[in-house]
């Protein structure tokens, strides 16, 4: 139950004024909606079965404004550290469709600074245990974790949404390659950190 308040305090004071926050609480007992509405800044708390992560982020994004542009999908169980968002807002390339912050671990290490996908379909975290401070600038990479993923909105649409065929995992893999085979990019910001 705590890792959603943290969650949610972490967004507090990182939002600007036009931004949304949509909650899809996909569990039997909704724990997270009673957690939520005490929370002036979440704009709309949605509760559902659950049909699986994908289609979760679907959902959020079917309800937000037209005027969002850019969609930032989280975990429950993640804490953005100081100015994440205003590092996934700023001086981003125009022609990156995707990007991810630098997802840590407790112990402060890389969780994820991207992920890797093998040729055979297997995937794993990328920078796995290292110092965050060996990547300093912003860089391209294949594949996306779905724990903390940013993109515009109108890629995701012409990609289609998240792939739902997925129920937990691999839907951000199967979304990276489409976005890949779409010839678009995808890339890293060291300098914003999620835990």
């Amino acid at each position: 139950m705590l890792f959603r308040s943290k969650l949610l305090n972490s967004l507090a004071n990182q939002l600007r004024r036009a931004d949304e926050v949509v909650i899809i609480d996909n569990h039997p007992e909704h724990k997270s909606s009673m957690i939520a509405k005490q929370f002036t800044f979440v704009s709309k708390i949605l509760e559902t079965k659950n049909y699986g992560f994908a289609h979760g982020c679907n959902t959020g994004t079917k309800v937000l404004s037209k005027k969002i542009e850019l969609i930032f999908f989280l975990n429950p169980d993640t804490t953005l550290k100081q100015n994440c968002l205003k590092q996934l807002r700023c001086g981003i390339p125009n022609d990156w469709a995707a990007w991810m912050p630098l997802l840590l671990k407790n112990d402060g290490k890389i969780n994820s600074a991207g992920n890797i996908v093998h040729i055979s379909g297997l995937s794993w975290c990328g920078g796995y245990n290292q110092n965050p401070k060996q990547y300093i600038k912003q860089q391209e990479v294949q594949h996306l974790s779905g724990a903390c993923l940013m993109i515009r909105r109108s890629v995701l649409k012409r990609a289609g949404g998240m792939p739902e065929g997925y129920f937990m995992y691999y839907e951000d893999a199967a979304l990276s390659s489409q976005l890949n085979l779409m010839g678009l990019k995808l890339g890293i910001v060291p300098k914003a950190h999620v835990d």
